[in-house]
C-alpha cells in the first residue's frame, strides 16, 4: 500500500486490510515540512523518519486490529481498518 504525503496530509486517509495478511505501507514523499516528516504509530510504539531513504517504508506486518499513523506533531491523520474478510 502507497499514502502519498504533502502540506494537504496523507492521502488516502483510510485503508481496509484483511486480517493476517503481510502487509507494508510505503510513503509517497511528495512534499515533506517539519510537521510531517516524521509518521508515528501509536498502537505499535514505532515511528518513520520519512526524510531518511531508507525509512519511507513500515517493515512487514500483520494486522490483527484497527491501527492509526500520524505526524510527530499529532495533526495530520491516518487509520486502517483491519477486517476478517476483503471479499464482498
Amino acid at each position: 500500500m502507497t499514502i502519498t504525503v504533502n502540506d494537504q496530509g496523507y492521502s488516502p486517509t483510510v485503508i481496509v486490510l484483511q486480517k493476517g495478511v503481510k502487509f507494508k505501507i510505503k510513503f509517497n514523499t511528495e512534499k515533506l515540512n517539519s510537521c510531517n516528516t516524521i509518521v508515528a504509530f501509536p498502537e505499535f510504539q514505532g515511528q518513520l523518519d520519512l526524510s531518511q531513504a531508507n525509512q519511507i517504508e513500515t517493515p512487514f506486518l500483520t494486522p490483527t486490529k484497527d491501527f492509526t499513523f500520524q505526524c510527530g506533531m499529532g495533526m495530520l491523520h491516518g487509520y486502517v481498518k483491519v477486517v476478517d474478510d476483503l471479499r464482498p
